[in-house]
């Protein structure tokens, strides 16, 4: 997952760069259908990161109250 957001960076700063040729209309779309997903993968692996600690707090407490 965080591979594949690195490699959706990569591909957003080379658009950045190739801005500057022909069609920068269609480029600076491209970059905000990019944007867009990025955001959105972002997001999700904001949510899997708030879920891997939710159930590693789940986990602690329940070997914390097997233990007393």
């Amino acid at each position: 997952e965080v591979g594949a957001l690195r490699q959706e960076l990569a591909t957003l700063l080379s658009s950045v760069q190739l801005l500057k040729e022909d069609s920068p209309g269609r480029k600076i779309a491209e970059m905000q259908g990019k944007l867009a997903t990025f955001q959105n993968q972002i997001m999700k692996l904001e949510n899997c990161v708030q879920a891997s600690k939710t159930i590693q707090n789940l986990r602690f407490n329940t070997e914390a109250r097997l233990r007393t």
